[in-house]
C-alpha cells in the first residue's frame, strides 16, 4: 500500500472517529437532559406526595438498643 492510500484511509478513520465522538457527545447530552427532566419530575411528584399531612402521625421509631431476634423457622429458612 502506498503512502497516499494509507493517508486516505487514516483520514477516513479520523473523520469516522470524529463523527462517532460527536454522536456520542450528542447522546450523552441528551441523556443528561433527560435525567435532569426525570429528576425534576420525581421531585415534584415526591413533594406533592408528602403534602397530605397523614405521614406525621404514622412515623415509626426504631431503637438501636436491642438486638433483633428472629424465630427459629426464619433462621433455618435463611441458613
Amino acid at each position: 500500500m502506498s503512502k497516499k492510500e494509507e493517508n486516505k484511509i487514516n483520514k477516513k478513520e479520523q473523520i469516522n472517529m470524529k463523527e462517532y465522538i460527536e454522536i456520542m457527545k450528542k447522546f450523552m447530552k441528551s441523556q443528561i437532559e433527560m435525567n435532569q427532566y426525570r429528576i425534576k419530575q420525581f421531585k415534584e411528584w415526591n413533594e406533592s406526595d408528602y403534602d397530605c399531612g397523614k405521614c406525621e402521625d404514622n412515623q415509626v421509631s426504631i431503637s438501636d438498643d436491642k438486638k433483633p431476634s428472629f424465630a427459629k423457622d426464619f433462621k433455618e429458612e435463611w441458613s
